[in-house]
């Protein structure tokens, strides 16, 4: 009999989609965005470039030189042999 009573003083938590429930490490993220954006707020300030990503940037050409090579030689070349073929 004891044990129901620890088990019904006990306090449930509360259900999921309650303005108490949090996800664990949202203060964390949160404080990391806001050292992010001060960081970045005293860069303006002091005139320093701030990056716009932190991914990589992509090569202005998606397309190699050599593909690109390639396909224009077959376009043209199959454009003269058809012009030589219709004269």
């Amino acid at each position: 009999m004891a044990n129901q009573e620890n088990t019904a003083s006990k306090k449930t938590p509360p259900p999921k989609g309650t303005s108490s429930s949090r996800k664990g490490g949202m203060d964390r993220r949160m404080k990391n965005k806001h050292n992010t954006f001060e960081s970045n707020m005293y860069r303006k300030m002091e005139g320093k470039e701030i990056p716009d990503s932190r991914l990589p940037k992509k090569s202005e050409m998606p397309v190699s030189p050599a593909v690109m090579g390639l396909c224009l030689f077959l376009v043209v070349g199959s454009a003269f042999f058809q012009l030589l073929t219709t004269w």
